[in-house]
């Protein structure tokens, strides 16, 4: 379970806000990646044939030990994640010097393009645009390209991971720093994407069934309800907030998604990127899972989702925080700031004293 959206600055910076939920502990770390790097197959057999040479550099969150992203930024403000999606249906691969894993699929788009418009075409999809971005839509199919890449899925066994046979159904939402977003998914064996003009996604159902159920909750307002009648009879609200009555609160995917899309949308906007930044970690308290809260039933596994870490990206100005589970504090990369040949490749896990050991400045009263 993730949920994935972004938000605006008054100054026009977008903050791409983002938690991992999952059961297993995916042992993440913070990864880097520079430009030029040449992701060669016999680095990754299992992986993928597809060989390129990457355009830009990138920091992001792997998962499992292995070099590859489960969420990230690039230099040019493109942002993504792989967030979970069990009706995951990859189409069938023709061409193995053109494939490449879905484990790979997220790390090929950070490193290759700037822009959602770029993933679109390089998908062999088409690009209008007439096609106003606050609609929803899914990208028709080119006559003139194929895609660039065939995506195909991994398996556990093939990750050497234990338990059921079965694969790693992921499907992405992307954002880029003009504001736009997708969301890629594969269902029925056929590459779809979409036009996300609420700028947030969760997990299953598809992507389409998530924008209609909206159409539930049209009632929904930021506004207090003060008072009403019924019948001549005169009573007011119970508190604030009653504009929002009805508004979900579980974890699962639809309600995260309707939760999300209001907050994210109705929340007032921050003066700059750094007031910003500082909301998105306030949007997503709203739907973090503390450790026991959702667990599976005993016949079933022990296993229990919980949020793992959360990040806030400013695609305006390339800033990459992160908050993991067991600490408070907020780790922050500034990209341009980076020294990515010695960074290339490698993994870091910020550590602290104590989750609350932090300075105190003092201030004028």
């Amino acid at each position: 379970m993730c949920t994935d959206f972004i938000i605006s600055a008054k100054d026009g910076a977008f903050i791409n806000g983002r938690t991992m939920e999952f059961a297993e502990d995916l042992r993440s770390n913070i990864f880097f990646r520079k430009a030029g790097y040449r992701f060669l197959n016999e680095n990754r057999p299992s992986r993928a044939q597809f060989i390129w040479t990457g355009k830009y550099s990138y920091v992001g969150v792997n998962a499992l030990g292995l070099d590859c992203v489960s969420d990230g930024i690039n230099t040019e403000g493109l942002s993504g994640g792989a967030l979970w999606l069990p009706e995951s249906e990859y189409p069938e691969s023709t061409n193995p010097a053109n494939t490449i894993s879905n484990l790979d699929f997220l790390q090929w788009l950070l490193s290759s393009f700037s822009s959602c418009n770029e993933v679109v075409l390089a998908m062999g999809k088409i690009v209008d645009e007439e096609s106003p971005l606050n609609t929803f839509f899914e990208y028709k199919d080119s006559i003139y390209f194929q895609p660039q890449v065939q995506v195909t899925p991994i398996s556990y066994q093939e990750l050497d991971r234990s338990g059921p046979s079965g694969i790693y159904p992921i499907h992405f939402p992307l954002h880029d720093k003009t504001g736009h977003s997708i969301v890629i998914e594969f269902i029925n064996g056929k590459v779809r994407i979409y036009n996300n003009p609420v700028h947030t996604c969760t997990n299953s159902p598809e992507f389409p069934f998530h924008m209609n159920n909206l159409r539930n909750y049209v009632n929904l307002q930021k506004e207090n309800v003060k008072s009403a009648t019924l019948q001549g009879y005169d009573f007011t609200s119970t508190g604030n907030g009653s504009g929002l009555k009805g508004l979900p609160g579980d974890p699962t995917p639809p309600s995260r998604f309707i939760k999300t899309a209001f907050t994210s949308g109705f929340v007032n906007q921050g003066k700059d990127s750094n007031e910003a930044l500082n909301i998105g970690f306030h949007i997503m308290n709203t739907v973090d899972i503390p450790k026991g809260l959702v667990v599976e039933p005993q016949n079933e596994g022990a296993g229990e989702d919980y949020t793992q870490w959360v990040a806030s990206k400013d695609l305006t100005n390339g800033v990459f925080c992160i908050r993991f589970y067991e600490l408070s504090q907020v780790t922050a990369i500034t990209l341009n700031d980076v020294d990515w040949d010695e960074k290339d490749g490698k993994c870091y896990r910020p550590e602290a004293i104590s989750p609350y050991n932090i300075k105190l400045t003092e201030v004028s009263r």
